[in-house]
């Protein structure tokens, strides 16, 4: 029992110390802000492009929680917010598996593997205050008591509330209205009962073990108790029901428009099939190229669907199948309705095969109908063993019992250091960054290697029209409000089919027809674009803009680049005369890259003393970006490197392959920056070299090759 309270403790960090961007939150951040500053369903302030729209933020109040917390707690309100959410889960789930009539053990293994299954997609977001109220209203509205009208109008409070903390409220009115579907299906088929009970008081009954099995007893009796089918209430139902719809579209600041969202979030299609967690549960990225436990990564929930399934099929290969086993019986004595359990995650399965993200709301959906079926299958092993009458296996059965259940904690553990702890070692090498940020701004966010971009865009006062990746966007508007974007992540909910496609075309035509994506830009009056470079397609459409001498580089780090118009009153005469002395920047290598990006792109060359001072900084800090543009700034146009280019390539391999990359940021900067020249190198020997020798750089590029995947497979989970 110990081991499995440890492994439900320990699902419960993996699922709370998942890393994730959480870009959501930055968004959530700003929404929580404007609330406060009685902006609440005010024309949008962010994106020019919405024209003055109200955006419907269906989870303005859990948005405003968060920022409060973060104003009073910093980085540690969120997180801690997302961790008694998903303990209050757990608790939950763990008296509905209980009230289920599933044993302890078997109710705290069965939450241990739904937490599990939604570690993999529980960010922190509006969704998390979601997740809460679906698991109470699922547990309410699955109860037999005899409070029905209680009931009723407490389902309705908590869809109120719902309706304010997420979208995801739509689900609060589908399972008023299973409510509704079970208690007609009981009113044709039984008999109505006034109470809940065939034998016994109202009061939870006592419960005493009898053989090896647990039954529900009356008080001061070995009889068990029996519960009725339902207390069925067709016509109270079908009123709530109906009420419903009137609480979801008016206790809200946005009024009937509240309904519309989810629709529109569910039938978008143009943007959706662009997003991770948006796409297909069986789809092939996420199975094979997840990994088990990283973030969206689907496996762990099918892993309980397959559990699930096998449950089942042990029961129907029992001897005697379900008739003879305990499913029957724990449908009459459990408090809970084991109909309306099941039929829950059976109806969800639609959604949560079209959309991934919904297994936040589905693995908490199959917790108890895991229980359910665990303690059918022990109790019908149970019953075949007894009648061995063999009293000598009861000591073997709980030694394999402790045994498995120590394993499954080792498991656990595993799990628990490979896609948690490690991330978090200060000497990872897959770090961002060599000294990293402090370990609760980490679990709330890997945003903060942005932050440099964000601080030299305020205290230079830069304002205006920004074109900008989706995912940077809100962390821009949360920053630096004076800026505003084109398009962000507020994408089904507010922004027009127009500009959504815009946006796409934009991202994409940065390695095809730039003069479609400079004729948006232009049109759109944008002032800057600032692109997250760490995406290849966002590095490539920088370069082509700046190729086209119509934007110019003001700023460049390992992860961000800020380009300016050239047409800019402010920063035209600096992009003509390539100088950047009118701008405060935080370290000086940043201002050494941007006017080397600069000067390259405007006048075909770097000036000697920036090239000189791009090697003496990467040198001293190796990073892939700036070994382009020093070779580009050696060597030209020419597709050949020249003498002068490659004995500087070979020197830095040379310097490179001896210097210790087992430090934080070490893969990131010295080993990818290394695999970069080898790959560079070789390619010159085979097309520029008469009878060259590849293979001096073959060899060493598959070494480091191989230890860089060693690293990803070793720090970077699984």
């Amino acid at each position: 029992m110990f081991s499995l309270v440890l492994c439900l403790v320990i699902s419960c960090l993996i699922a709370w110390g998942m890393p994730f961007p959480n870009e959501d939150l930055f968004l959530g951040f700003c929404s929580g802000r404007a609330t406060l500053n009685g902006h609440l369903a005010a024309p949008d302030q962010w994106a020019f492009t919405l024209e003055g729209r109200v955006w419907v933020d269906q989870s303005w109040l859990s948005h405003l929680v968060f920022y409060v917390t973060f104003l009073h707690l910093s980085y540690l309100g969120p997180v801690l917010i997302k961790g008694f959410l998903l303990a209050a889960c757990a608790l939950i789930l763990y008296l509905t598996c209980r009230d289920l009539d599933a044993r302890p053990e078997i109710s705290i293994l069965s939450v241990t593997l739904g937490v599990l299954s939604l570690a993999p997609f529980l960010k922190i977001r509006g969704e998390n205050f979601g997740m809460l109220l679906f698991v109470v209203m699922a547990a309410m509205l699955s109860f037999r008591g005899p409070s029905t009208k209680w009931r009723q109008a407490c389902s309705l409070a908590v869809l109120a509330v719902w309706s304010n903390c997420h979208g995801s409220f739509m689900l609060g009115f589908f399972l008023i209205g299973l409510r509704f579907g079970v208690d007609v299906i009981y009113a044709m088929f039984h008999a109505p009962s006034p109470t809940t009970k065939v034998r016994g008081k109202t009061k939870r009954p006592v419960r005493e073990e009898t053989g090896s099995s647990e039954v529900e007893t009356s008080p001061g009796t070995s009889d068990p108790v029996f519960y009725s089918e339902t207390s069925h209430d067709v016509r109270g139902w079908a009123v709530t029901l109906v009420l419903a719809v009137g609480v979801m579209a008016f206790v809200n600041p946005y009024g009937p428009e509240n309904l519309i969202i989810p629709f529109n979030q569910l039938g978008e299609k143009t943007v959706t099939a662009e997003w991770v967690d948006w796409r297909p549960l069986i789809h092939p990225e996420t199975i094979f190229r997840r990994g088990v436990f990283k973030p969206v990564s689907v496996l762990p929930f099918l892993s309980l669907i397959g559990i699930s399934a096998g449950l089942a099929a042990f029961l129907a290969a029992t001897a005697g199948g379900i008739r003879n086993s305990a499913v029957l019986t724990l449908g009459r004595t459990a408090r809970l309705d084991p109909l309306l359990v099941v039929l829950i995650p059976v109806l969800l399965a639609p959604l949560v095969f079209r959309f991934q993200r919904m297994i936040v709301f589905a693995a908490p959906a199959m917790v108890p109908v895991v229980a359910l079926l665990s303690q059918a299958c022990i109790e019908a092993w149970e019953k075949r063993r007894r009648r061995s009458d063999d009293p000598q296996k009861d000591e073997p059965a709980r030694a394999i019992s402790a045994v498995l259940a120590f394993m499954f904690l080792l498991m656990v553990g595993f799990v628990f250091y490979r896609s948690v702890v490690i991330l978090h070692l200060p000497g990872n090498p897959l770090t961002y960054q060599k000294v990293d940020p402090p370990l609760f701004s980490r679990l709330m966010s890997r945003n903060f290697m942005r932050a440099d971009a964000v601080r030299f865009l305020k205290e230079n006062h830069i304002e205006g029209r920004v074109f900008t990746n989706v995912v940077l966007s809100s962390y821009l508007v949360f920053h630096v409000p004076n800026i505003r974007t084109y398009f962000d992540l507020r994408v089904q909910s507010v922004f027009p089919e127009r500009i959504i496609k815009d946006y796409l075309s934009i991202v994409t035509r940065g390695s095809g027809d730039i003069e479609a994506t400079i004729h948006l830009l232009k049109h759109n009056r944008m002032d800057l674009v600032i692109l997250d470079t760490s995406k290849s397609m966002s590095s490539r459409l920088a370069d082509r803009l700046m190729q086209t001498q119509h934007w110019g580089c003001i700023y460049a780090d390992e992860w961000v680049i800020i380009l300016a118009a050239a047409s800019s009153r402010r920063f035209g005469p600096m992009i003509r005369a390539c100088n950047l002395d009118g701008l405060i920047y935080n370290r000086p290598e940043t201002k050494t890259l941007a006017l080397g990006l600069l000067s390259l792109f405007t006048r075909g060359n770097v000036s000697p003393s920036i090239l000189d001072r791009l090697i003496a900084g990467v040198k001293e800090h190796p990073r892939p970006q700036v070994y382009s543009l020093v070779i580009a700034a050696l060597n030209g146009s020419s597709p050949c490197l020249n003498s002068r280019t490659r004995a500087f390539l070979e020197s830095e391999a040379a310097r490179l392959a001896k210097t210790d990359y087992l430090v934080s940021g070490g893969a990131f900067g010295t080993l990818r920056s290394l695999l970069k020249i080898l790959v560079i190198l070789e390619v010159n020997e085979i097309k520029c070299i008469a009878n060259g020798r590849p293979q001096r750089f073959t060899e060493p590029r598959r070494a480091f090759m191989a230890a860089f995947d060693h690293l990803r497979r070793q720090y970077g989970g699984f």
